[in-house]
């Protein structure tokens, strides 16, 4: 599929990178995945070509540009968590993992001081403009908590954030609604997103980012599919209709 062929090459860690380098190398890859994903076009039907040309073509909604979105959320849970794990890897190397200090065997002290330091900076850059609500919202609500995700421009801080999570447990502990953190309408879309964070989030102690980006065609696979086996569990006796376009559906 076209979509692929613009998806960027996950990074390589060469045995001279330190940990503060191979986050910042992930960050990157995940931006440069954005931007693929923003210029990603949703091919249009040659087929139509059969259609009468009298007819009006349509003009394609906006769901194409929805889903992106949807897209562009899930990469950002991955960037978010790329930033912790950095974090928390540098922080614990001198002890917990002592081949990773001294990982650079190549380069002199000097070197590896001053890329340390680049790499530092561009750590904090990527930091200072990452939104981490959608980590945080799909960590406390899986897909649920990415539908509910708001909408604001404005990036959420670290403490925001932490602050949220912890509103959360004070409301979890003193709720008396049955909580369970199954996805009982969403589980194609669940099993999708599992399978493709896996890599990542079952590699702590390594900096592993996914391989694929998110897919818009696939979301809108899983979300319909979910979506229709919702309704006919709710609604047995009223089948949903799929409406059909018969005339050309173009791009706005």
């Amino acid at each position: 599929m076209a979509f692929n062929l613009h998806a960027p090459r996950p990074p390589q860690p060469h045995e001279d990178d330190n940990l503060v380098t191979e986050g910042v190398q992930a960050l990157s890859y995940y931006e440069n995945m954005k931007k693929t994903l923003a210029s990603f076009n949703t091919p249009t039907d040659n087929t139509s070509d059969t259609v009468a040309t009298s007819l009006q073509p349509y003009q394609r909604s906006h769901a194409p540009d929805v889903l992106k979105d949807f897209a562009s959320l899930i990469i950002d849970v991955c960037a978010g968590y790329v930033i912790f794990q950095t974090h928390a890897l540098t922080a614990s190397a001198p002890t917990d993992n002592p081949s990773a200090s001294s990982a650079v065997t190549t380069l002199t002290s000097e070197a590896a001081l001053q890329i340390r330091q680049e790499s530092t900076k561009k750590l904090q850059t990527y930091q200072g403009k990452q939104n981490f609500q959608p980590l945080v919202y799909f960590l406390v609500g899986g897909v649920r908590g990415l539908f509910l995700l708001s909408k604001n421009a404005q990036t959420a801080s670290v403490s925001e954030c932490m602050s949220f999570m912890q509103a959360m447990a004070v409301i979890h502990e003193h709720s008396q609604v049955d909580q369970t953190p199954e996805e009982k309408i969403w589980s194609n879309l669940s099993a999708y997103l599992v399978e493709l964070l896996r890599p990542s989030f079952q590699s702590p102690g390594k900096i592993v980012p996914i391989q694929q980006k998110p897919d818009p065609h696939h979301l809108a696979k899983a979300i319909t599919i979910d979506f229709l086996n919702h309704w006919k569990i709710q609604q047995p006796t009223s089948p949903f209709l799929i409406p059909e376009a018969t005339q050309q559906i173009t791009e706005k």
